[in-house]
């Protein structure tokens, strides 16, 4: 079975500290294993995203970032978004829903909204290994 590898893509991030929107925090007994599947990802990418000495070693209520934080752009759709990071719009949509980035309709998307976001994955061992 492959193994899911990230490819990584130029686009507008936000590093705002004070503005969190894409991170959550752990609840008792939860590790980066434990909550990728919360968001369709590999706990790889999380470990990625936080750093640390092991993706299992967590404390209760620490917080940890679960996808990037994009800035809107003028002109910016969520399918030129998408095309641009090789997703889904559906799959952005997902992502968002039910946060602080919350968007029901394209419409809310205007330049300077932050919304989260995580490239698409491909295992490039599964591209180069002979048929």
């Amino acid at each position: 079975m492959c193994t899911l590898m990230v490819i990584i893509f130029l686009f507008p991030l936000v590093c705002v500290h004070a503005f969190r929107s894409c991170n959550a925090t752990f609840a008792e007994g939860e590790t980066l294993f434990s909550v990728a599947p919360k968001y369709n990802i590999d706990w790889m990418l999380l470990w990625s995203l936080n750093g640390g000495n092991s993706p299992d070693t967590t404390s209760p209520g620490a917080s940890y970032r679960f996808a990037h934080q994009y800035i809107i752009q003028e002109g910016d759709t969520l399918a030129s978004i998408a095309h641009s990071l090789a997703t889904t719009p559906e799959a952005i949509m997902k992502l968002n829903f039910n946060r602080i980035t919350h968007f029901a309709t394209e419409r809310q998307l205007l330049p300077g909204t932050v919304i989260c976001v995580l490239p698409s994955f491909v295992d490039v061992r599964c591209l180069f290994s002979p048929s």
